[in-house]
C-alpha cells in the first residue's frame, strides 16, 4: 500500500464519518459536550469516532476538530457552558500541548476528559494531565463518559512541573539553532539528504520541548 492510496483511505473514512455525524438524531438528553484535538493534533479519526459515538447516544456534542488553538477553546467554553470537554492526543508533542491546555480548563473549572493512542504507548503520561482518562479502548469510551457525567470527579492533582524542567526548556530552546547548525554541518559529509536531516532534526527538537513541558524528560 502506497503513501498515496493509506492517505485516500483516510480521507474517505474521515468523510464518511463527517456524514453520518451529520445524519445523527438531534440530541435527546441534558448537556453538552465538546470534543477538540489540541494544537499541532491532526489526527482527527478517533475524536470524530468519540463524537459520533456520543451522539449516536442522545448527547449533544460539539465536535471542534483538529489543532484547535486554546484561545478558540476558552472562546466555545465561555460560549456553550458545555458539562465535559474531551480531548485526544495521539502524539507526545501534542500531548503537551494537551496538559496545557487542561491546566486551563481546571483553573475555568471545567471539568476535562482524554484519551488517545500516546496516552497507551506511555502509560506514564497519564499522572501528568489532570483530567479524568477515558481508557485504552474506544469501545469503553461511551460508558466512561456517561459515568462521568453522572458522578462528576475531582480533576486528578498533578504535581507542578519542578524548576529545573523550566530552565532546561528555556536552556534547550534558546541553544536549539546552535545545536542544529552544528548537526548540519557534521552530516552534510554523510551523505544524509537534507530533507531526511530537516525532519529528523525537528521530531526530535519537539519531542525533547514536549517532554521538557511535561516535566519527564
Amino acid at each position: 500500500t502506497s503513501v498515496q492510496q493509506e492517505h485516500f483511505a483516510s480521507a474517505l473514512a474521515i468523510r464518511r464519518l463527517n456524514a453520518l455525524i451529520a445524519a445523527a438524531p438531534a440530541p435527546s438528553r441534558n448537556g453538552k459536550l465538546l470534543v477538540a484535538c489540541p494544537p499541532r493534533e491532526n489526527h482527527t479519526f478517533s475524536a470524530l469516532l468519540v463524537t459520533l459515538f456520543l451522539r449516536q447516544r442522545g448527547w449533544d456534542v460539539v465536535y471542534l476538530g483538529a489543532n484547535v488553538p486554546l484561545e478558540r477553546l476558552n472562546e466555545t467554553v465561555q460560549s456553550t457552558r458545555p458539562n465535559l470537554v474531551i480531548l485526544t492526543a495521539m502524539q507526545l508533542h501534542t500531548a503537551a500541548e494537551l496538559y496545557e491546555m487542561s491546566l486551563n480548563l481546571q483553573m475555568l473549572d471545567v471539568p476535562v476528559a482524554y484519551g488517545g493512542l500516546i496516552f497507551s504507548l506511555l502509560p506514564e503520561l497519564r499522572e501528568r494531565i489532570p483530567a479524568a482518562f477515558l481508557g485504552e479502548s474506544l469501545e469503553d469510551v461511551v460508558q466512561a463518559v456517561e459515568n462521568l457525567l453522572a458522578q462528576p470527579q475531582i480533576a486528578p492533582q498533578v504535581e507542578p512541573i519542578g524548576e529545573e524542567y523550566s530552565l532546561a526548556l528555556q536552556h534547550f530552546e534558546e541553544r536549539l539553532p546552535l545545536v542544529e547548525a552544528y548537526l548540519w554541518q557534521k552530516i552534510q559529509t554523510n551523505g544524509l539528504k537534507e530533507y531526511h536531516l530537516s525532519i529528523a532534526n525537528e521530531t526530535l527538537a519537539r519531542d525533547i520541548n514536549a517532554s521538557l513541558r511535561l516535566g519527564d524528560l
